[in-house]
């Protein structure tokens, strides 16, 4: 017996000093910025939204990160079996604490800011937010570091949505929710009521007066998909039970993740027994095997389609856009790890294309009609999406080697412009497409970027 407990005690002791013997996962608390805010609260359908999504970082994406996963045995997917992977290991958030630390950094907030972008949308999952359960594997940790990203937002002058990507189960079974598979987070109500605690956890620590009113919106559930009729139900239910448990701390905007089509959300949620509620619409035609397809005009011609919806639609709830520039589905691991492209896969499309000139680390190696297509799609669906709606975000600022989907890099090659509001023509009327070229796009050499946000934030703090 007194073997057994003298064991038991050398484990214990060695699991203290593994523990101790790890690096620190917290963010370094001289980054925490001294700052005065700048921004006055956002005004909904005045301000536009103009964002960028901080994807990768604080919930983990392969196609987004993937140095993160290519070391790892291919059943490594998601930050699920990321954490299965890392959960023998001495250290096991060594790795991704050194992510978390360096793949956005305050520099980066600056940057977003100087190009004339106010909104930056981050991403949590909810094991970062509430206690884990039934031996979840998920590493802890991030939300000290969205904490202190919404203070470099602040110092910015740019406005957060902090946005649930992941739910207890998954809502839709991607790996941007935490666990690829089957969406499980409809099995049980307790699943609801842990998605709910995660936001309010949010709600509550952002309604503290020193983050000055930073965090604009919340996203209640992102991408959520329900397959039945009963389980849209269940998502409107949680969407009213995590809206009376918010307010109940704070009066911060709500986003509803938008499932089936916007039309079907016309009358939910209203004034004046609802107060502050938007709904977060991605409009992403790579991901759809029609749209796939389109040739770059009926592309373009497809999204000033979306000017009488959002139209509606913005009149029901304020209504934010999520985009990109990218019209095909060619990035490496974007539909999953281990996962090819449909649009050069004849099995997946009628008319499958070519991804060798649309994917990649290196913008320098697309095509010229590539690269010129990405440019007028960004100015045809920026400009719908704030005559149509009260804005959009895009995914994403940073990318690993997804250079099509970066807007840092956008900037750099040409296909975003400078100033980002520009448009060579008025691209709809109405619904209607009613331009195809977008000649003098120039790109912007290297450096400038930076240049540009450090000018604006010297001009911030005078």
């Amino acid at each position: 017996m007194i073997l057994v407990l003298l064991v038991i005690l050398l484990a214990a002791l060695a699991l203290v000093a593994r523990a101790d013997n790890c690096p620190p996962i917290t963010p370094d608390p001289t980054l925490h910025p001294n700052f005065t805010i700048q921004a006055p609260a956002f005004a909904w359908n005045q301000d536009k939204v103009r964002g960028v999504t901080l994807g990768g970082w604080l919930v983990l994406e392969p196609w987004i990160t993937p140095s993160l996963f290519a070391s790892k045995p291919d059943w490594a997917v998601d930050e699920w079996t990321y954490g299965q992977y890392w959960s023998n290991h001495s250290c096991p958030a060594a790795e991704i604490a050194v992510h978390w630390k360096g793949f956005y950094t305050a520099a980066d907030f600056q940057s977003i800011a100087g190009v004339g972008l106010n909104t930056v949308r981050i991403p949590i999952g909810f094991w970062s937010l509430v206690p884990l359960a039934n031996g979840e594997p998920y590493l802890v940790g991030a939300f000290e570091y969205l904490k202190q990203a919404v203070t470099w937002a602040a110092a910015s002058n740019l406005k957060v949505m902090v946005d649930l990507y992941g739910a207890p189960g998954s809502q839709n079974g991607l790996d941007s929710s935490g666990r690829r598979g089957t969406a499980e987070w409809y099995a049980n109500w307790t699943n609801a009521d842990r998605a709910t605690a995660a936001v309010v956890a949010v709600a509550t620590e952002f309604a503290k007066p020193q983050y000055g009113g930073a965090v604009a919106t919340i996203g209640l559930l992102h991408s959520p998909q329900p397959n039945a009729a009963w389980q849209l139900e269940w998502l409107r239910g949680y969407y009213n039970q995590t809206y009376f448990a918010v307010r109940n701390v704070s009066s911060v905007t709500l986003l509803l993740g938008s499932a089936g089509p916007l039309g079907s959300w016309s009358g939910f949620m209203q004034p004046p027994q609802y107060q502050g509620v938007g709904i977060s619409e991605p409009i992403l035609p790579m991901f759809d095997a029609t749209t796939l397809q389109y040739g770059a005009t009926d592309n373009l011609r497809w999204t000033c389609g979306w000017n009488d919806t959002l139209t509606r639609s913005n009149h029901n709830l304020w209504t934010v856009a999520e985009m990109t520039a990218a019209t095909t589905d060619c990035a490496a691991w974007l539909n999953g790890r281990g996962v090819g492209a449909r649009y050069d896969n004849a099995s997946a499309v009628r008319y499958p294309g070519s991804c060798a000139d649309k994917s990649g680390n290196n913008p320098g190696a697309f095509g010229a009609e590539y690269t010129r297509q990405m440019g007028v799609g960004f100015e045809t669906q920026t400009y719908v999406y704030e005559a149509a709606g009260s804005g959009w975000t895009f995914c994403c600022w940073n990318t690993e080697a997804a250079a099509d989907w970066s807007f840092s890099l956008g900037l750099v090659y040409g296909w975003i412009p400078v100033p980002i509001t520009a448009k060579h023509t008025k691209p709809c009327n109405f619904s209607s497409y009613i331009e195809t070229g977008a000649a003098g796009r120039r790109a912007v050499p290297a450096g400038v970027v930076t240049a540009l946000a450090a000018a604006a934030w010297l001009v911030s703090i005078l």
